[in-house]
């Protein structure tokens, strides 16, 4: 017999954790991942930040809005955008450990976007960092 999965599905909505709502945030980066090149495509960089003012709700949960950034040589400009705003040396970098990102703040305009779902045509609204604002 396989291992049973202790799920506790029962309280968990499909909806996804909670997400920022729209407005100008001190996004902190809470974890990096790398996905890899795939055929033509290049790597992506997703980043979940959170808002570093804010403190967890009584279920330990925080709204948190997510990040790609493709590291296409058209595109690494947003990643860059992201590392100038939080004032870190990393942006001039040619190579960088993702565990130096973890932490990063930077302020940020986060908006709603609305997609449909390819399968039900269900229309959802996620959250999105529209742009990042440099630091003065």
């Amino acid at each position: 017999m396989s291992p049973l999965l202790n799920a506790g599905l029962a309280d968990v909505s499909t909806d996804g954790p909670p997400q920022l709502e729209p407005g100008v945030y001190t996004l902190q980066a809470t974890k990096v991942e790398v996905k890899p090149p795939i055929d033509d495509k290049a790597a992506q960089v997703v980043v979940t930040f959170v808002d570093a003012n804010a403190d967890p709700g009584a279920d330990g949960s925080i709204q948190s809005v997510r990040k790609t950034f493709s590291m296409s040589k058209a595109a690494k400009c947003y990643f860059k955008r992201w590392l100038v705003a939080a004032g870190s040396d990393l942006a001039e970098a040619e190579e960088i450990d993702t565990d130096d990102l973890i932490g990063l703040q930077a302020k940020a305009v986060v908006v709603a976007n609305t997609a449909s779902d390819k399968d039900t045509g269900e229309v959802r609204t996620y959250a999105n960092v529209g742009k990042f604002m440099n630091a003065d």
